[in-house]
């Protein structure tokens, strides 16, 4: 009887440190940029820094702009990204062009956006302009990011998994038995 009930803890055991394995969620981040004419960028996206990707982006500028994709051409770079309105842009789309000081990760935070060198004097390549190609493989700048910030609400929390409580609520159900023994 006392090495069923081992054999069973054991395999219990197991069993929940396999399900407990958690994983950091994909998390959302805001932006709010300023341009150096005084306009500016706002809006969502959501960004999994495991897989370096973009799975939604939904930015709008003051002067009318949508961006809906990202059109990255430096991929596995989590600090530097190219938006743009559609998936296959063409030449005389808008797009805009995003470097952060430092690279987004799952933990979130308030990550400040390089200003651009061309108007602004930054040291940053982060601006607005047009696509002069088609998939903007080129493009010109019309303004600059002055400056400005990606944020999320508070960092992402890795949940508890449910497995965890209820395993420590059985080993001391165990323990009360044998107790009582």
């Amino acid at each position: 009887m006392k090495n069923n009930i081992t054999l069973k803890l054991i395999f219990a055991c197991l069993v929940t440190l396999g399900a407990t394995i958690a994983q950091a969620t994909p998390i959302t981040w805001s932006l709010d940029a300023t341009f150096n004419d005084g306009n500016t960028a706002y809006g969502t996206y959501v960004f999994d820094a495991d897989l370096g990707a973009f799975l939604g982006f939904d930015i709008t500028t003051s002067s009318g702009n949508s961006y809906g994709f990202v059109n990255n051409r430096s991929p596995g770079r989590a600090d530097l990204f190219s938006a743009v309105a559609t998936q296959n842009p063409l030449a005389g789309d808008a797009q805009m062009f995003l470097q952060l000081a430092e690279s987004m990760t799952n933990a979130g935070g308030v990550i400040d956006i390089l200003p651009g060198f061309i108007w602004s004097g930054g040291s940053g390549f982060s601006w607005e302009g047009i696509c002069t190609s088609d998939n903007c493989e080129t493009s010109g700048a019309s303004r600059d990011v002055a400056f400005g910030q990606v944020y999320t609400g508070s960092p992402s929390q890795v949940p508890v998994p449910a497995t965890l409580p209820l395993l420590l609520s059985g080993l001391a159900a165990l323990g009360l038995v044998r107790r009582r023994r």
